[in-house]
């Protein structure tokens, strides 16, 4: 599988559709695509997106 980088904030852009994925990939075994997606949910805001980045944090 190839990898890409990505930007975080690019992720954010997408908006409140990326959320579902996004909390999936807080799951990833790769460090980076968590830290990426921590951040991406930080960037929307939402309430369910901060609350799964609390509840993430809170399991590190």
């Amino acid at each position: 599988m190839e990898r890409h980088e990505s930007d975080p904030r690019a992720l954010g852009e997408i908006g409140e559709g990326a959320v579902p994925a996004l909390i999936q990939a807080l799951k990833d075994q790769d460090a980076e695509v968590r830290r990426n997606a921590a951040v991406a949910l930080v960037y929307i805001g939402t309430p369910e997106a901060l609350k799964a980045v609390e509840e993430y944090q809170s399991r590190q």
